[in-house]
């Protein structure tokens, strides 16, 4: 693991999509910690290990440092299904209300229905929440997920709307942007989210933030791969990169594992136009 992965990279240097009211940088750097109750702190869902999204010798790193911003604005996400089954999911602050996630996190194909309602911890670190946590029951995904294969990566992704805007007020939000192929081809990225194994052998690690690092290759129109380690859980994680300003600038959403390599859905101009529409719904 290099250790340019314990920073963000500061690899940007096209004109980014910048968010409308209010700096990231000037949210508190150290916000509150608040207890997780225990219903929510036990929440054990039973889920397989997806071993074939390591390759190799697992190299992520327990990012500690989840009260600091970009780690405090990706959320560890308690899915309830309407079945009474619960699953795990990342998302990330796009807009003081919503969070950026992939579509299989809210729309099961398995089940043929939405999720019941999803809890969102921003930054969680194991029993600790540093902005607290809120339940909700508001989404969108892209309107032919339904109907695509479980596994259309071009589809995959949707949005989280909250209750009130007070999280994403004090975690920051990511920025996006839709670079070029070139760009992308030349870059190292970053990906962190909330991989669901670490409940066992180690249940105290259950609900804590792993971060890894590597290069970023385009996979058709739509696709970036790369082989930063990820396992189930972390399905709606950012991979983003750093501009110059200490911003964390998403440039696809982590959605798909094969033995192969990993996948995200690229940030084109379709999604920038989504996402800009989503990001200030109230």
């Amino acid at each position: 693991m290099s250790e340019d992965s314990a920073t963000i990279e500061s690899a940007v240097t096209e004109p980014l999509i910048r968010l409308g009211d209010g700096e990231v940088c000037g949210v508190p750097d150290e916000p509150d910690f608040l207890q997780l109750p225990d219903e929510i702190c036990g929440l054990r869902p039973p889920a397989p290990l997806l071993a074939q999204d390591v390759m190799g010798a697992d190299n992520r790193v327990r990012e500690g440092r989840t009260n600091t911003y970009p780690w405090r604005a990706i959320c560890h996400l308690v899915i309830r299904h309407r079945d009474g089954t619960l699953e795990e999911g990342t998302g990330w602050f796009i807009g003081q209300r919503t969070v950026f996630t992939a579509a299989h996190n809210i729309f099961s194909h398995k089940r043929g229905a939405f999720a019941k309602e999803i809890l969102v911890v921003p930054g969680r670190n194991g029993q600790t929440a540093p902005v607290g946590f809120q339940t909700t029951d508001r989404w969108v995904v892209h309107p032919s997920f339904r109907g695509s294969s479980a596994n259309a990566l071009t589809f995959d992704y949707g949005a989280l709307f909250l209750p009130d805007g007070s999280m994403g007020h004090r975690t920051g939000r990511f920025l996006f942007h839709a670079m070029s192929s070139a760009d992308l081809n030349a870059l190292s990225g970053n990906l962190s989210g909330y991989p669901n194994e670490f409940r066992q052998p180690q249940p105290s690690e259950f609900g804590s933030q792993w971060r890894g690092f590597g290069r970023i290759a385009t996979k058709g129109k739509f696709g970036l791969s790369y082989a930063i380690d990820t396992t189930e859980g972390q399905s709606g994680s950012p991979l983003f990169v750093g501009d110059t300003d200490g911003n964390a600038v998403a440039l696809g959403l982590h959605v798909h594992g094969t033995p192969t390599g990993n996948s995200a859905r690229r940030i084109t101009r379709k999604v920038v136009d989504d996402m800009k529409a989503w990001m200030n719904v109230q």
